[in-house]
C-alpha cells in the first residue's frame, strides 16, 4: 500500500505543468536583452539575472507576478534610454528590483511603479531624468530601499499610493522636492536628502488626505524651501528625531488645515527663515531643538490654535525665540536664550494662550 501511494505520488508530481517550477533566466546569455527576458518569463518565482553591462532599452514588467530583476552579483548593469522610462513596473504584485543603475530618460522619470502591489526596489540608482526620479502611483505595499536618486530634474521620489516604504535612500540635487508624498500609512525611515531645488519632503496635498505617516531620522541638508512641509491635508502624522541644516526657508512648516499632527525631537539649525512656522490645529511640538534660525525659532501663526508646545529648546536666533500669534494653546517647560530678539513675544492678549513652567530670559507682552 505504501509503494503504490509513493508511486502515485511521484506520477502527480511528473504531470505538473513545467511552467510551475522557478527559471532562472540569464542575459545575455539566454536572451539578449532584457525586455526578451521579461517577455519569457512565467512567474512562479522567475529570476532574471542581468550580466555587466550598459542595455540601450525601456523595459517593462506589465501584468508580471513573483518575478526577481536583478543585476549579477558584483556586476554594473546600466539600463540607459534617452526618452522614455528605463524602467515600468505596471499591473503587477511581489516584483523584487535590485541593483540596477537607470539612466538618461530625459523626457521622463526613472523609474515607473503603478498600479502594482507588494514591490520591492532595493539597492538601485537613478540619475539624468528630465522628470522625476522614482515615481510609485496608485500602489500600494511598495518598499523603495537604499536607493540612490540625483540630478534629476523634478522630485527626488514621487509617492501617491497608501503603504510605501522609503527606506535609507538618498536623493542629491533634484530639482523639485527631494521626496513628495500623499497616501494613508506611508513611513519614510533614515533617509538622506541634499541640495534639493525646493522642500526636502512634502507631505499631502491641499485636495487629498495624507494620513498616518511616520517621518523619522531623516537628514535634509540644504532645500531651497522648507526642509519638511505638511501640507493641508496632512493628517495624524508622526515627525521624528529628523535633522535639518542649512535651509532656505523654514525648517518645518505645518501649514493651516492639517490637524492632530505630532513633531518630536527634530533638530533644525542653521535655516534662513523659521525654525518652526505653525499654522495647524491641535498639534503637537514636543522636544525639539532649534538653533540659529535666520528668524524666529518658533513663529507661531493667528491662524493656530489648540497646540501644545512642551519642552522645545531654541537657541541663538537671529530674531525672537517664540513669536506667539496663535491661542487657545499651550506652552510648557519650553528654553528660549541667547536670541537677538525677545526669547518670547505675544502678539495676542494676555490669558488667550496657557503658559506654564517656561525658561524664557526676556519676554514681551
Amino acid at each position: 500500500m505504501k509503494t503504490m501511494i509513493l508511486a502515485v505520488s511521484f506520477l502527480a508530481a511528473a504531470l505538473l505543468p513545467a511552467a510551475a517550477q522557478a527559471a532562472k533566466i540569464r542575459v545575455p546569455a539566454d536572451f539578449p536583452t532584457i525586455q526578451a527576458a521579461v517577455n519569457a518569463t512565467t512567474g512562479y518565482g522567475d529570476v532574471i539575472e542581468v550580466s555587466q553591462g550598459t542595455y540601450l532599452e525601456a523595459v517593462s514588467l506589465v501584468f508580471k507576478d513573483e518575478l526577481t530583476l536583478q543585476a549579477k552579483k558584483g556586476h554594473k548593469v546600466i539600463i540607459q534610454s534617452a526618452a522614455a522610462t528605463p524602467l515600468t513596473v505596471s499591473l503587477s504584485s511581489c516584483v523584487h528590483v535590485k541593483n540596477l543603475r537607470l539612466e538618461g530618460a530625459t523626457g521622463s522619470s526613472g523609474l515607473d511603479v503603478n498600479l502594482s502591489n507588494d514591490v520591492l526596489v532595493e539597492g538601485c540608482s537613478v540619475s539624468g531624468s528630465g522628470q522625476d526620479g522614482i515615481r510609485i502611483l496608485l500602489c500600494g505595499g511598495v518598499t523603495v530601499e537604499d536607493c540612490t536618486v540625483k540630478w534629476v530634474t523634478g522630485s527626488g521620489i514621487l509617492v501617491y499610493g497608501d503603504n510605501v516604504c522609503l527606506l535609507g535612500n538618498t536623493v542629491l540635487h533634484a530639482g523639485w522636492n527631494g521626496m513628495r508624498l500623499e497616501g494613508l500609512a506611508l513611513t519614510v525611515d533614515g533617509n538622506t536628502i541634499k541640495d534639493c531645488g525646493q522642500r526636502g519632503i512634502v507631505l499631502g496635498l491641499s485636495d487629498t488626505t495624507t494620513e498616518g505617516a511616520l517621518v523619522v531620522k531623516n537628514r535634509i541638508d540644504g532645500a531651497a524651501q522648507d526642509g519638511i512641509y505638511l501640507d493641508t491635508g496632512a493628517d495624524s502624522c508622526v515627525i521624528l528625531s529628523n535633522t535639518i541644516l542649512r535651509g532656505d526657508d523654514d525648517g518645518i512648516e505645518v501649514a493651516l488645515g492639517a490637524a492632530d499632527n505630532v513633531l518630536q525631537q527634530n533638530n533644525v539649525s542653521s535655516t534662513i527663515g523659521d525654525g518652526f512656522e505653525v499654522h495647524c490645529w491641535y498639534g503637537s511640538f514636543c522636544k525639539n531643538k532649534v538653533k540659529k534660525a535666520g528668524n524666529d525659532g518658533f513663529w507661531v501663526a493667528g491662524d493656530s490654535s489648540h497646540c501644545l508646545f512642551f519642552k522645545n529648546t531654541i537657541t541663538s536666533s537671529a530674531s525672537d525665540g517664540f513669536q506667539v500669534n496663535g491661542q487657545d494653546s499651550t506652552y510648557m517647560q519650553n528654553t528660549a536664550n541667547k536670541n537677538s530678539g525677545w526669547d518670547c513675544v505675544l502678539y495676542v492678549a494676555p490669558g488667550t494662550n496657557a503658559f506654564i513652567d517656561n525658561k524664557f530670559g526676556t519676554i514681551a507682552e
